[in-house]
C-alpha cells in the first residue's frame, strides 16, 4: 500500500469510505499487519487506524490463518447437495453434527442444503457420506469429489491440494499455534505464548517458521451478511478441457472460490457480489462462456457451520 488509498481487495465489499477500503487493502495483504505499520502505510494517525480497525474487524471481516487440510493429512474433500426428508435447518443440523464436515449452509435451489467433507482417505470421506445420507432427517446425498482446489480468496495465493511445508516438521506445538490462528489471525506473539507455553520469541520464531513455510496464511475474510454481500453457489459442466474453462471462470469478478471436481459437474465455483442484480450478471458471464454446460446455482440464507479449525483439534482421523 502506498499512501495513495486504493480500492478494497477481491471478495470485501468496497465500504464507500476510502480510509476503511485502505485498511481493508493492507489488510488482506498481510493480516497481522500492527496499528503502527498500518498508520505508516496509509498516512493516517494511529489513533484513527486503532478505532477503524477495531470496528472492522469487529463487524466487517475477520482475519484468520487459513491452513490447507492437508498439511494433516486431510486429502480428500467432497461437495454434497443435500436433500432433506423434512425441514432443511433439521438436515442441515444433522450433517453439521459430524466432525469431519466444516462447512454446512442453508440455500435458495434446487436442494436446501449445502455441504463439504473433508477426511484422510477415499475409505473415511466415502464412510462419512454415507453415514450423513443414512440419516433420518437426509433424504438424498448428490456427492461431487474435489480433484484440485484452483482458488479461495481467503488466501493470499492460490490454494494447492498438495501439501505445502511438507519439508518441515509439525510438532503438537505447532499444531497449537495453527489452532490458534485459524480462530484469530492477529492473535499477538504474547497472547500465543501463553498458549503454547513458550517465550514471546520463540512462539514468533515458530509462527515466522510456518508462514515462510507455506503452512499458514493470514487471509481477510468478509461476513457476507454483515458487509452487504450475497453469495451463490455454482456446479456446472465443462464442454472440453475443465482445465480451460477453469482458468476463463477464475479471471471473472467475484469469483471467490474455484475447484476441478469428479462426478456429475466439472467445476464448482462461489461468486459474491455486493446486490441480487449484480449476482445475476455475474452468473449470466459463467453461463456466456465458450465451453461452459449445464450451470445449477444455489444462493446462501444461513451458513450453519463454519469451522475449519476443527481439521487441527481433531485430527486428521476425524475423517
Amino acid at each position: 500500500m502506498t499512501e495513495t488509498l486504493q480500492p478494497a481487495p477481491t471478495g470485501v465489499r468496497p465500504t464507500a469510505d476510502p480510509i476503511d477500503d485502505a485498511l481493508l487493502t493492507a489488510l488482506s495483504r498481510d493480516g497481522r499487519t500492527g496499528v503502527e505499520a498500518l498508520a505508516r502505510e496509509t498516512g493516517l494517525s494511529r489513533a484513527v487506524v486503532r478505532q477503524r480497525t477495531h470496528r472492522l474487524l469487529t463487524e466487517v471481516v475477520d482475519v484468520v490463518g487459513i491452513v490447507h487440510p492437508a498439511v494433516f493429512g486431510l486429502t480428500e474433500y467432497a461437495h454434497l447437495r443435500v436433500a432433506p426428508s423434512g425441514t432443511a435447518a433439521a438436515a442441515a443440523s444433522a450433517v453439521a453434527d459430524h466432525p469431519g464436515v466444516p462447512f454446512v449452509s442453508i440455500t435458495a435451489g434446487d436442494v436446501p442444503v449445502v455441504a463439504e467433507v473433508r477426511a484422510r482417505s477415499r475409505a473415511v470421506l466415502a464412510d462419512t457420506v454415507a453415514r450423513i445420507a443414512a440419516h433420518p432427517a437426509v433424504a438424498d446425498v448428490e456427492t461431487t469429489v474435489y480433484l484440485a482446489i484452483l482458488a479461495d480468496a481467503a488466501a493470499p495465493t492460490p490454494a494447492r491440494t498438495t501439501s505445502p511445508g511438507s519439508s518441515i516438521e509439525i510438532d503438537e506445538v505447532d499444531r497449537r499455534l495453527l489452532g490458534a490462528l485459524q480462530r484469530d489471525g492477529r492473535s499477538s506473539y504474547s497472547v500465543l505464548s501463553g498458549l503454547v507455553g513458550l517465550s514471546v520469541g520463540a512462539a514468533r520464531a515458530r509462527v515466522l517458521r510456518l508462514l515462510d513455510a507455506g503452512v499458514v496464511r493470514i487471509g481477510v475474510r468478509p461476513r457476507p451478511a454483515t458487509a452487504g454481500l450475497v453469495q451463490a453457489g455454482v456446479a456446472f459442466l465443462a464442454h472440453g478441457a475443465p482445465d480451460e474453462l477453469a482458468d476463463l471462470v477464475g479471471a471473472l469478478p467475484g469469483v471467490t472460490y474455484l475447484a476441478t471436481t469428479l462426478g456429475r459437474w466439472s467445476l464448482l465455483a462461489t461468486v459474491q457480489a455486493e446486490s441480487l442484480p449484480v449476482l445475476a450478471e455475474r452468473l449470466d458471464a459463467l453461463r456466456a462462456l465458450p465451453g461452459a454446460g449445464r450451470l445449477v446455482t444455489w444462493t446462501h440464507l444461513r451458513v450453519v457451520k463454519e469451522r475449519y479449525q476443527d481439521d487441527l483439534v481433531d485430527g486428521p482421523s476425524s475423517g
